[in-house]
């Protein structure tokens, strides 16, 4: 249930439900049901002239409002009483007849509506809705529309064209002429002289005119507004903020704030330096000069003498001294827990929310999600049943007062400890009655079960309808537990649970009924036998991996269902607890090197037993450190004698956790070892103990006589992590990374990983038969080798054939010593490059990347915009045309990224051969910004490996610009890569994120 209205003695309830008075004789209701308060009688909305014509709406109802006989709604639905009616409709409670909202067809709005606000014969409307009347001449609305009563019009809030908002609006607030409305937007009067407004703004609904709220260029509050009360020339805003008047003369306001609207002026509420509360503020109310505020913080006067508060206080709009509401030093409601609704009556502030406790800090008063507080003396009372109930079992989001009537509304099931009331309830005063009778069962369960619903008695009463007396346990012999009672029209059923040290046989209960006032009892005999044993039906099976992927053992059983996982290192002779392994019979890691012959299983317990399963044995076959690109030569930069000593070896570690470099043999660290043909193997250069690699991160080795790409990415942003010198690599070897400095232990035991050319005749430095051309390359030219991704991981392949797991890339894509280059770029990275974020292995919960418009197909624009215009051909790079891909980049790591760029993986571009048919060509081009629907869209820059370059394919980057300061968490940028189009035909690309976090 998400929204309440009283109209005379009918209670009108909106939200996702689809039946009414449950407990009793249920009654249809989908989504929109009333009950008479006098009678208690529940009925559908229906249209009794029109045969089957419905009971209800077909959606969600988020908003209602009464205006005498009139009840109008608003939400997500597209249907009532058996007519189409689009998010808003009008129910007149005399006639029992819908209407629409629309003229010449049309029937309401063409999105969600979450607000709603009556003015005489205009009925305000606020939502995600961009049109108006679907179905009949559509009106352009934007967010926020009004709806005359009287005429049947829709029309748009702006002037000079404008009409509206440029993202949805949450509430509304109505203050003589002026409407104000709160959200998440940025932008008024949206079609016309657009105006900056931060979350809130105003509108006059004579003149259309939107103005900002703020002075000195201020423009509203610096996050989403969600509660909204205006009252004699003052506006109060609660939600999420921190500061007002954006981009004027900043005021510090801590989740609430006060607008003057005569002199346009924001005030902090608080003295002596105060300015608010510490956590967000989802509702208000108002009483003579009392502010209530209801929300999720623990503290008032945040800036001045703090005062101790939970999730409700008081501020006296007078004396601007804050208060916190209870008795004997109590001061709220559970902590941490969160006010959501609030409603006065006369000096009684009833209270809902999520809290079990009120008055903390003071007498602690039990009180389930709804309570009452007295405004003057601070006295908390539950809300107390006479059978000993103080509540409802889940929260509360909507209050009622009518009389001496108090109606719930929310997401529970059960009312006052034992009565069935789902999502809705009243609280009243209890009658007299006779006493019930009880008729009792006789349930039968077992040890170590892990509990069973019985039907364990049948209860009845004169005068009291049965499904509402309440049923209680008095007495339990020990190892029996009885939960969950329910009362299904007299019918009790409870979870019955025995434990080990039940008494087997039968055992004597004590059950006692109560009608509010008498009580009867009973004695319920449960039989109690032997318990279930735990019986393992699968056990895990070993496995072999390649370390950095995902591996998965799996188990089950009967008679037991808490699982806790366990590893060995000690080949089986000892198990330890996995922390946190015990959600599921099945366990999900990441192989590291260092799991290699370590034994998993399961141990599942039931009630009385614990039996573990087989031992299952992980092999890693690989290693979790690859050599992910090189070059045994280059151009030289700006030495072209140097060519030949133009080379570079990158390490990377090639998982998702952090790796620290540790020699297998004691000795300093790791190595990185070339061949000779006619002599012992050369140390170009060791990885010391204790290196940390950042998970994705790299290594950079350089030969120092000739490397020449120090600047790639920035600056000295490659410089290499490690140098050799007076040695230069042989065009036809490889190179090997050993877990040892020690050259004796050079062997395959030590060995991590190798690349080399096909005639490099020690096998320890080439996997499979080696590289293509065997021989080497003896040419010149600005080239690499660089390790493929595949798609579904992110990391790099290693499937210990380097023929298949290297690319050959080169900025001029021609032949080099026989082999044809792919277009692309060398890109070597060191210890303080950016990491790669690719979404593969959960990679996205770092970096999300995400459809510009989610609303369109990747292929669709904005999220793909081919374009043949002249301004986007490039005359070598993409004469055709160029091809946008537009995402949004949101920042999931918690910390400031300082950097951002993008690394092309694969893509159809030059001599890169068949990915789809037919294939065409790309090259990756630098972009400039661009506007999307008042988003800009930042172009990315290409990073060059060599002076003149215009375009890059595979492994070529580009950089994405940042706000001064850096990408803070959260926040988003939204990018475009530009692919030129050099021949036609379909294309593939995948990319991946890199970023360094501050």
């Amino acid at each position: 249930m998400f929204t309440l209205a009283l109209s005379g003695s009918e209670l009108y309830l909106g939200g996702q439900f689809t039946t009414a008075n449950v407990g009793g004789t249920a009654v249809i209701t989908n989504r929109l049901a009333r009950v008479n308060t006098t009678t208690g009688a529940w009925s559908a909305l229906t249209d009794p002239p029109i045969p089957n014509s419905g009971n209800g709406v077909n959606n969600t109802v988020n908003a209602m409002v009464v205006d005498g006989t009139n009840v109008y709604i608003g939400g997500g639905f597209t249907a009532v009483g058996g007519i189409i009616a689009n998010r808003v409709a009008k129910f007149d409670t005399l006639a029992n007849t819908w209407s629409v909202l629309g003229a010449g067809g049309g029937n309401g709005v063409n999105s969600t509506v979450n607000a709603l606000v009556l003015n005489g014969t205009d009925l305000f409307v606020g939502g995600a809705f961009t049109s108006a009347n679907v179905g009949g001449t559509t009106v352009t609305v934007n967010r926020v529309a009004k709806f005359n009563l009287a005429t049947s019009t829709w029309s748009a809030l702006g002037s000079g064209g404008g009409n509206g908002i440029n993202n949805p609006a949450t509430a509304l607030a109505l203050s003589g002429n002026d409407l104000f409305v709160g959200g998440q937007f940025t932008s008024a009067n949206v079609g016309g002289a657009t105006i900056s407004t931060n979350n809130v703004a105003k509108v006059n609904i004579s003149t259309g005119q939107w103005s900002a709220l703020g002075s000195g260029g201020g423009n509203g509050v610096n996050n989403g507004v969600g509660a909204l009360l205006a009252k004699d020339g003052i506006l109060y805003v609660g939600g999420n903020f921190a500061t007002a008047n954006v981009g004027g003369t900043i005021v510090a306001v801590n989740r609430i704030a006060r607008f003057d609207t005569a002199s346009n002026v924001w005030a902090a509420l608080g003295n002596g330096g105060g300015n608010g509360v510490n956590l967000g503020v989802s509702a208000l109310a108002m009483n003579g000069s009392d502010l209530y505020l209801g929300g999720s913080f623990t503290q008032a006067n945040v800036g001045g003498a703090v005062l101790s508060v939970n999730g409700l206080v008081k501020f006296d709009t007078l004396t601007s001294n804050w208060s916190a509401l209870g008795s004997g030093g109590g001061n709220g409601v559970t902590s941490l827990a969160t006010v959501r609704t609030l409603a006065l009556n006369g000096t009684d502030l009833y209270v809902g929310g999520s809290f079990t406790t009120v008055n903390v800090g003071g007498t602690v008063v039990p009180a389930n999600r709804i309570a009452k507080v007295n405004t003057t003396n601070g006295e908390w009372q539950s809300l107390m049943d006479t059978g000993g109930g103080n509540g409802v079992d889940g929260g509360v989001f909507a209050l009622a007062v009518s009389g001496s009537n108090l109606y719930l509304g929310g997401f529970f099931s059960v009312a006052a400890g034992t009565k069935l009331s789902a999502n809705f309830a009243h609280y009243c005063l209890s009658a007299t009655n006779t006493a019930p009778t009880i008729t009792t069962n006789l349930p039968f369960t077992a040890r170590g079960d892990g509990g069973s619903i019985f039907n364990i008695a049948d209860v009845n009463d004169a005068e009291t309808p049965a499904g509402d007396l309440i049923v209680t346990v008095t007495s339990v012999p020990a190892g029996i537990t009885i939960t969950n009672i329910t009362n299904t029209n007299g019918a009790i059923n409870a979870q019955v649970v025995a434990d080990c040290t039940a008494p087997l046989g039968n055992n004597n209960i004590g059950l006692q009924v109560s009608d509010g006032s008498l009580t009867a009892t009973a004695t319920l005999v449960l039989h109690v036998a032997a318990a279930f044993p735990v019986t393992i039906t699968t056990n895990p099976t070993s496995q072999t991996v390649l370390a950095g992927q995902p591996v998965t053992f799996a188990s089950d059983a009967t008679g037991g269902n808490v699982v806790q996982w366990q590893v060995s290192t000690d080949n089986g002779a000892t198990f330890v607890d996995i922390p946190g392994a015990t959600a599921t019979f099945v366990l999900n890691l990441i192989a590291t090197p260092g799991m290699n012959g370590y034994r998993y299983r399961a141990v599942i317990t039931g009630t009385c037993d614990s039996v573990p399963t087989n031992a299952a044995t992980l092999n890693v076959a690989g290693t979790a450190v690859v050599i992910s690109e090189f070059r045994f030569g280059g151009t030289g930069g700006t030495a072209p004698e140097n060519a030949s000593k133009d080379e570079y070896v990158e390490i990377a570690n090639n998982t998702d956790e952090p790796l620290t470099v540790s020699a297998s043999d004691g000795s300093e660290g790791w190595s990185v070892v070339a061949a000779q043909p006619d002599g012992p193997p050369v140390v170009l250069f060791t990885i010391q103990n204790g290196t940390v690699l950042s998970r994705t991160g790299h290594f950079l080795g350089v030969n120092s006589d000739g490397y020449s790409l120090s600047n790639y990415g920035g600056a000295s942003a490659a410089v290499g992590d490690a140098f050799w010198n007076h040695f230069d690599i042989p065009s036809n070897s490889g190179v090997a990374l050993f877990a040892t400095t020690n050259p004796a232990n050079f062997n395959a035991v030590t060995r991590l990983d190798a690349v080399g050319f096909g005639n490099v005749s020690n096998a320890l430095f080439r996997e499979g038969s080696g590289l293509l051309p065997a021989d080497g390359i003896t040419n010149t030219g600005e080239y690499a080798f660089v390790r493929k991704q595949p798609s579904s991981t992110g990391f790099s392949t290693d499937s210990d054939n380097n023929q298949i797991d290297f690319f050959f890339v080169a900025v001029n894509p021609v032949s080099y010593s026989g082999r044809l280059a792919i277009f692309g770029s060398p890109g070597p990275e060191n210890l303080s490059s950016p990491l790669n974020y690719h979404p593969g292995n959960g990679r996205g919960q770092y970096i999300n990347v995400a459809l510009l418009e989610p609303l369109q197909p990747a292929t669709k624009p904005p999220n793909q915009v081919p374009s043949v215009a002249p301004a986007d051909k490039d005359p070598i790079h993409g004469p055709i045309g160029s091809l946008y891909l537009q995402r949004s980049y949101v920042n999931r790591t918690g910390q400031t990224l300082t950097k951002l760029r993008i690394r092309i993986v694969d893509l159809t571009t030059d001599n890169r051969g068949t990915l789809v048919t037919p294939q065409g060509i790309q090259r990756l081009i630098t972009s400039v910004d661009t506007t999307v629907a008042s988003v800009t869209v930042k172009g990315t820059a290409l990073e060059p490996v060599s002076s003149g370059q215009g375009a890059g394919g595979i492994n070529s980057t580009v950089d994405a610009p940042l706000p001064p300061g850096g990408l803070p968490p959260n926040a988003t940028v939204h990018l475009r890569l530009r692919l030129g189009i050099k021949g036609t035909g379909q294309f593939y690309v995948r990319w991946t994120v890199e970023a360094l976090p501050q």
